[in-house]
């Protein structure tokens, strides 16, 4: 009995698996990203937004941008168990 339960669930997860595989998309088909002249726009509205009309006077400079992508990356690691120094590096 235990052995036909067995069975019977590894041949439906072994044909789930072969079915689904038609659903995923194939990188190749993927068109590649690029951002268009309403994301460029956009990007400047905000910009220009935050440096004019936020509470604390910043520039949205490299030095800032750095800090927030340090912030940021240490919001998803902060124990340090999921990424590697040359992650963070590649990043």
């Amino acid at each position: 009995m235990f052995r036909k339960k067995l069975v019977l669930t590894l041949l439906t997860l072994t044909a789930l698996l072969i079915g689904s595989s038609g659903l995923i998309a194939k990188t190749s088909d993927l068109e590649p990203l690029a951002p268009s002249a309403v994301h460029l726009k956009a990007t400047n509205l905000i910009t220009n937004f935050l440096e004019r009309y936020h509470y604390r006077k910043f520039n949205l400079d490299d030095s800032f941008s750095d800090k927030i992508h340090s912030h940021f990356i240490d919001s998803l690691d902060p124990g340090k168990n999921y990424f590697l120094a040359s992650d963070i590096q590649n990043f």
